[in-house]
């Protein structure tokens, strides 16, 4: 494209010469009537931008509105998740509503209310185990665990609130109430597990002997 502005002369110029320019008598560049304009950006149409944001501000979105409401965008549809039946666990209060039922005889003193517990222990391991519900080495293991029962009762390691609930689980016990004995041991394990650790595993063995099958 020829520039205008260059003077009449050699066109055989290098590619590295210089423009020449016309300049007027006060030395001022003349320059053409309609220069291209490079400083300018080419304009966009937003006429459909602002048809689409019209009476729609962030100001006055509804905060409760689902996401996407106000763009036009279609809204995902939500789904259901079914809710997964879990097995029903006793809890502390229906433990203590059972306990309720269960009268324990009048004990003259702590002593002979651990034996009390100590006898309704060794009692049931061997109905179980005459029963053939329990095997021989597992009936061993319980009564090494009902031996430990007695030295942590004596030693005080049993807090007087832990001491009623397991009375009431031997008591159980003693009238052949497995699935009320599982509920609680339960209660004990949930709410005493520090002082029964040690011995409750051997009590737990007599409730999944008595509550199988025979």
């Amino acid at each position: 494209m020829e520039d205008k502005n260059v003077l009449p002369g050699n066109h055989a110029r290098g590619w590295n010469d210089p423009p020449q320019f016309k300049y007027d008598a006060q030395g001022v560049k003349v320059t053409a009537s309609n220069p291209l304009a490079t400083n300018k950006r080419i304009g966009h149409d937003l006429s459909n931008l602002h048809q689409k944001q019209a009476g729609v501000s962030p100001q006055c979105i509804d905060a409760e509105s689902p996401p996407f409401a106000q763009t036009g965008l279609p809204v995902p549809a939500l789904k259901s998740v079914p809710i997964l039946n879990m097995p029903d666990k006793p809890t502390a209060a229906e433990a203590s509503e059972h306990t309720l039922q269960l009268v324990l005889p009048d004990m003259a003193d702590d002593t002979e209310f651990c034996m009390y517990c100590s006898r309704c222990f060794q009692e049931c391991t061997e109905t179980l185990l005459a029963e053939q519900l329990l095997q021989a080495r597992l009936a061993a293991d319980v009564n090494k665990r009902i031996g430990i029962f007695e030295k942590s009762w004596n030693s005080g390691k049993l807090s007087p609130n832990a001491k009623p609930t397991v009375g009431h689980l031997a008591r159980a016990l003693e009238l052949k109430e497995y699935k009320l004995a599982d509920k609680i041991h339960m209660k004990l394990v949930t709410d005493h597990i520090s002082e029964v650790s040690q011995w409750i595993v051997g009590i737990k063995k007599l409730i999944q002997a008595g509550c199988s099958p025979s």
